[in-house]
């Protein structure tokens, strides 16, 4: 995926599946994952979505409603996204991020991105 990180923050690893409204991202940590760990693999996901176009910068301007469902216990996982609305240059998704091996859901939110 092309995205303005650097690693070792770098957790949105490659596109699985994209369409207009929906993306699917494997993502995966070199430890654990925190749940605020979660909110940036979500945040960086949405690149998913922008990948045939040259960005300068991308911002996380809210993440809210963010629920941990299930206790971490895996370094790879899968999330999806559905974009809720877009104005310009804000988009507005919500998520689930599942296990890679269960598709057990582990965390949902919403995120609110800026892309310049």
């Amino acid at each position: 995926m092309k995205l303005l990180h650097q690693e070792p923050l770098v957790f949105a690893k490659d596109v699985i599946s994209i369409s207009e409204e929906k993306a699917e991202v494997l993502c995966e940590f070199e430890q654990l994952p925190t749940i605020g760990m979660f909110i940036e693999t979500a945040a960086q996901s949405t690149a998913a979505f922008f990948q045939d176009i040259d960005i300068q910068s991308g911002y996380l301007a809210q993440a809210s409603n963010i629920e941990l469902l299930e206790k971490v216990t895996e370094k790879s996982y899968v999330t999806l996204l559905n974009l809720e609305i877009k104005f310009e240059s804000m988009a507005k998704y919500s998520f689930v991020i599942q296990n890679s091996s269960n598709n057990k859901i582990v965390c949902k939110g919403e995120v609110t991105v800026s892309i310049q």
